[in-house]
């Protein structure tokens, strides 16, 4: 994996040859507004496009952020709409924070509700993620 971006909130690590990118929100999440949050998951899929990318391994382990209902409708929208058709498979790292993982989970059972089509399963670490999105 080769860091190819970091900031306070984020860290984006992509692994060219297999086509993975690796985000991991960090504690200073909790200071995102929706706003500044829009920011952050537009630069995670401009990285996922740009780099070709087919899955994904999401580190929300130190996220902070709770995803209104709102802002899941506009990531569903305007993000997750974007990577239909190139996504394969997207692994999710549980945060340590549950209403952070209730907000998760729901704005990404709502885009599977809406025809989101690709595999997705929840980890406790990234390492399982890895072993994972790394299978076939």
């Amino acid at each position: 994996m080769k860091r190819t971006f970091d900031n306070d909130y984020l860290t984006l690590e992509v692994d060219e040859q297999h086509k993975i990118l690796h985000y991991t929100w960090k504690l200073a999440s909790e200071e995102l507004t929706e706003d500044t949050y829009l920011v952050e998951a537009n630069r995670i899929l401009n990285t996922f496009l740009s780099k070709g990318c087919r899955r994904i391994i999401g580190d929300d382990t130190n996220s902070r952020v709770i995803i209104s209902p709102e802002l899941q409708q506009e990531v569903i929208t305007n993000i997750l709409s974007m990577v239909e058709g190139k996504l394969e498979k997207f692994a999710h790292v549980a945060s340590e924070d549950i209403f952070v993982n209730v907000s998760v989970k729901q704005m990404f059972e709502d885009n599977t509700a809406l025809g989101g089509d690709f595999e997705e399963l929840y980890f406790d670490s990234v390492a399982k993620a890895k072993k994972w999105v790394y299978e076939n």
